[in-house]
């Protein structure tokens, strides 16, 4: 009987570096099964996009390193930033929406978002949480969790983001992106605020991108036509701002409306009174000079 041999793959773990807590992993060529990703399942697709960088360098410069995170925040005149080394001496596991997922290695970004209007709190502590799975050559994925307080609204939800970059040449790598929120409350404005964060995503995802062509010495504009699908919304700290300003505005006009729609029914309810009573004392005069003319025929 000759059964059939399958051949084994192996999986070694390799670290980056001495003492670092990340791992490279080697194996044999995943099949397209393993390299789908639920992304377009689980999340409203944000970005679908080509860059001219390598795999490695985006793990390396813009995800491990904190320089490019610390600089972005920097860029959009954050404070109070700090950005935890990656640990991944404990199990990950983290459950998005539905599914459980382990990741390699996890840190906390934490900032303060000082905000540009009158609206609300002038700045908004704000904490991210990064996770990463890193297969060396094949791909990369960093899923984040975006939190704020002393905000308006902000115990009704939580902003999850996720970015999937895949090996696509030496040169390239092949970037998904979505983002969704997990909403712990219902409110009136959930609709509004989804809305605004749909309409932001291209414009805080176009940052990234810019900002990573940047990093790595491509100017944007003069890097070649990629291949890109706009959807729906992109979620950071600064997309989780922006719809919170349209919260804060909308209650803002909201209660304007209200107030001035009380006003002019106290402004109607004086007027009639004031009528009402200029309308009785005519009255009693006519009731007098009558009284006064029965009296004068008496």
């Amino acid at each position: 009987m000759n059964d059939k041999i399958l051949p084994r793959t192996l999986s070694l773990c390799e670290p980056l570096s001495k003492g670092a807590p990340f791992v490279r992993t080697t194996s044999a060529p995943p099949s397209l099964q393993e390299l789908k990703d639920p992304i377009t399942e689980e999340y409203e697709l944000v970005l679908a996009q080509i860059l001219p960088l390598s795999l490695s360098f985006v793990f390396e410069k813009l995800w491990k390193d904190p320089t490019f995170t610390e600089n972005c925040l920097k860029c959009v005149k954050e404070s109070n930033i700090h950005i935890s080394e990656w640990q991944s001496d404990h199990s990950i596991v983290y459950t998005a929406f539905e599914r459980p997922e382990s990741f390699m290695a996890e840190r906390k970004v934490c900032f303060t978002h000082n905000k540009k209007n009158f609206l609300g709190p002038g700045s908004i502590p704000t904490v991210q949480i990064h996770r990463y799975t890193y297969l060396e050559g094949k791909r990369l994925i960093v899923s984040t969790t975006s939190t704020i307080s002393d905000a308006p609204y902000c115990d009704y939800f939580r902003a999850e983001a996720r970015w999937v970059f895949t090996y696509h040449s030496p040169t390239e790598v092949f970037v998904e992106s979505g983002s969704r929120l997990k909403w712990e409350k219902n409110t009136w404005l959930k609709g509004q605020i989804e809305s605004l964060a749909k309409t932001e995503a291209a414009q805080i995802m176009q940052f990234w991108v810019k900002k990573a062509l940047e990093a790595h010495g491509n100017p944007p504009d003069i890097i070649p036509v990629m291949k890109s699908v706009q959807t729906t919304m992109a979620l950071t700290p600064e997309t989780t701002l922006q719809y919170m300003r349209l919260g804060n505005l909308v209650c803002l006009i909201l209660f304007i409306f209200v107030m001035v729609q009380f006003a002019i029914s106290i402004n109607t309810m004086r007027m009639t009174n004031q009528e009402t009573v200029r309308l009785q004392k005519k009255q009693n005069e006519l009731i007098t000079q009558l009284l006064d003319r029965i009296a004068h025929f008496n």
